[in-house]
């Protein structure tokens, strides 16, 4: 999860630097393509931890906790270093129907999905 997670910022300093340098529409949705694409794979990733009881969260609730072990290593968000809005906004894509996420990856309509999803 970490490398997906370095792959998502290192693809937004890109996007910000796109728009900076000006260098075009197509080069700043490429790299937002590459977002998306990253965030989804980080959403399916997510959720099958969670599906898997691998993700604990942090409240002090002893009944939601599990006990890890060798073949179930059980993380919270914060010790992956992934930001729960990042979080919610990456499983809400992976969620989305495969065909429906590949056409809006691969259009302008990625732009769009983004913007709707608050990034």
């Amino acid at each position: 999860m970490q490398e997906i997670k370095s792959t998502i910022d290192a693809a937004i300093a890109i996007g910000v630097y796109t728009k900076q340098a000006k260098l075009g529409k197509n080069v700043e949705l490429k790299a937002v393509e590459y977002i998306v694409r990253a965030e989804i794979k980080l959403g399916e990733m997510l959720a099958a931890a969670k599906a898997a009881g691998q993700i604990t969260h942090d409240h002090g609730n002893q009944h939601k906790r599990v006990i890890p072990n060798e073949n179930n290593p059980v993380f919270t968000l914060k010790e992956a270093g992934i930001d729960p809005k990042l979080s919610s906004k990456a499983q809400k894509l992976a969620a989305i129907p495969k065909e429906e996420r590949e056409q809006s990856a691969n259009s302008v309509k990625c732009w769009h999905l983004r913007k709707r999803l608050g990034r």
